[in-house]
């Protein structure tokens, strides 16, 4: 499956690495608002990148979240000619947010090489905390449980299935979605730590489930929040549930 070869090293904190640098002058967003955040990958050479691997059926992925882990969003942005990229965001809630990308280059000293770079934006306003969930093993949403099972420790691999259900009946109509039946994305409480989990189940069609298995390796301990992202009927739902890391 593309992308599995490639899991990225580190926890994504840093805006740079190897001499990949990822570059913006957007600083604060308004909120309330949609919002187009413009940024610009550098390779070592000091110059913009423009050729990257496609990975799960992107070029590009773009992850952004508020420092208490709300407010997710995964998007696929759009390159100019410059090596410009820009990410068309849903409204921002006043507070710290993080801007994560996660891109592979196709030539240059870092080919073929996985990276997650990431930088902060301010929204300002009034900011409310939004305290995180306690630890569980299922979540609701649009009608759908989604239960994990699984023990991960930190900085080893495991093993980590879900299972979708809808009116307590296993869901077997899961679609591809980017090259799988769901995406899973992790974020780390208090530092907003990042993670991809990469799948493990093959696409077959389009209907998978209800069991999906994902190799998870966390890189720290604690409180993790858990977005699954499943297609149904083109509809893209995305879940979220606290997963606590021994």
């Amino acid at each position: 499956m593309p992308g599995m070869d490639h899991m990225a090293a580190g926890n994504g904190l840093s805006d740079t690495k190897d001499g990949y640098r990822l570059t913006s002058t957007d600083t604060t967003l308004t909120a309330g608002k949609p919002a187009a955040y413009r940024f610009t990958v550098t390779g070592p050479d000091g110059k913009p990148v423009t050729g990257f691997a496609v990975d799960q059926t992107k070029r590009m992925h773009f992850y952004a979240i508020r420092s208490d882990l709300t407010g997710f969003q995964h998007i696929h942005p759009t390159m100019a000619a410059d090596g410009t990229w820009t990410a068309d965001l849903d409204t921002l809630a006043p507070g710290a947010w993080r801007m994560f990308t996660s891109f592979t280059p196709d030539s240059g000293a870092g080919k073929d090489t996985a990276f997650v770079l990431s930088r902060t934006v301010s929204v300002p306003g009034t900011a409310t905390k939004t305290p995180l969930p306690a630890a569980a093993k299922t979540a609701e949403v649009d009608g759908y449980t989604v239960t994990v099972k699984g023990e991960p420790m930190a900085k080893m691999a495991h093993p980590l299935t879900v299972t979708v259900t809808k009116d307590g009946k296993p869901v077997t109509d899961l679609q591809p979605y980017l090259d799988t039946y769901a995406h899973l994305t992790a974020l780390h409480e208090g530092d907003t730590a990042f993670a991809h989990l990469h799948p493990t189940t093959k696409v077959n069609g389009d209907h998978g489930g209800p069991e999906l298995s994902f190799n998870a390796e966390l890189p720290t301990s604690g409180n993790w929040q858990l977005f699954l992202q499943f297609q149904t009927g083109g509809n893209l739902h995305t879940a979220a549930l606290t997963l606590n890391v021994g």
